[in-house]
């Protein structure tokens, strides 16, 4: 669309950094209005829901305590929100040229809520708005232009992180010793169940399984990715190519008990490869330093 040629382009980490900065406020606003919003309505319903009826003053005290509190804890953080949110993605979907990789990760980044869902429509557009926001859905296809970072080091080394792993001993050695515990006051039970001593023997041993596990990811000292300008080495993969990629992604699924597990997905003539980064150093910058060194390749 000619009308976004001449915009000063930016790439898809700096609009997610400048998405992240403009929405902290908002969300802040959102958190501490929504249990002061909810407050009296509990109280409302407690009140009308009693033995007692309430009389129609208080009532109508009620009420129009409550329209004020709404107005003020949820219509204006709402507003507040949508409009941050607003401004923003019409500034990022106008200065971004990679628009597909924008709308994966601002979704992951739950700045982008998909053109059309629920959340989308009911965000506060004007029609002016409304209407920039459909135009802006056009842009596909539009060649990628890669802006380099130059904080970037022509290469980055990563290890796995030792303060998460020591962390995550900590956790299952509380674990360890619920488990032992549990074990030692069945024993001593007047009425020991075989059920407990079954289900307390496994904890023990899911603890003892992750707690010598990453003590021997603390003690290997090498390299578990690095990544440079012509391509990505993982233990797992070696050495490879950015061109012979066909695919590389960060999936997250949520665990009960272990919470979220972050993987790498790596898609090569070598088949696909899943390796596991939830306790590596710089998970978090992971996909930025992907799409960078990606970038750079293909700039030449």
């Amino acid at each position: 669309m000619n009308e976004y040629e001449n915009s000063e382009l930016v790439s898809v980490d700096q609009a997610l950094a400048k998405g992240r900065q403009m929405l902290l406020l908002p969300r802040i606003v959102m958190i501490i209005g929504l249990p002061l919003f909810m407050f009296p309505i509990a109280l409302f319903l407690i009140a009308v829901t009693g033995e007692h009826a309430l009389p129609t003053k208080t009532l109508v005290v009620f009420c129009t305590v409550l329209i004020v509190n709404s107005f003020i804890f949820f219509y204006l953080p709402f507003r507040f929100w949508s409009k941050r949110t607003t401004r923003w993605k019409l500034w990022a979907f106008s200065h971004v040229n990679d628009v597909a990789e924008l709308k994966r990760a601002a979704r992951k980044a739950f700045l982008y809520y998909g053109y059309g869902s629920f959340l989308d429509k009911i965000q506060l557009h004007s029609a002016v708005e409304r209407d920039q926001w459909r135009r802006l859905q056009q842009r596909t296809g539009v060649p990628d232009i890669f802006i380099d970072d130059t904080g970037t080091d022509s290469e980055t080394i990563i290890y796995y992180s030792t303060p998460k792993l020591l962390l995550r001993i900590f956790f299952y050695l509380f674990m360890l010793a619920m488990g032992i515990g549990a074990e030692i006051f069945n024993f001593r039970s007047d009425e020991s169940s075989t059920f407990l001593i079954i289900v307390g023997a496994g904890w023990i041993s899911y603890s003892l399984y992750f707690i010598v596990r990453s003590a021997i990811d603390i003690s290997r000292h090498q390299p578990r990715i690095i990544l440079n300008d012509w391509g990505i080495f993982t233990v797992e993969t070696g050495f490879i190519r950015w061109d012979d990629i066909f695919n590389i992604k960060i999936t997250v699924s949520t665990h009960a008990k272990r919470g979220n597990e972050y993987t790498l997905q790596i898609q090569y003539p070598g088949g696909w490869e899943n390796i596991e980064v939830t306790h590596y150093q710089k998970r978090s910058e992971l996909e930025s330093l992907i799409r960078i060194y990606k970038g750079r390749f293909k700039a030449g």
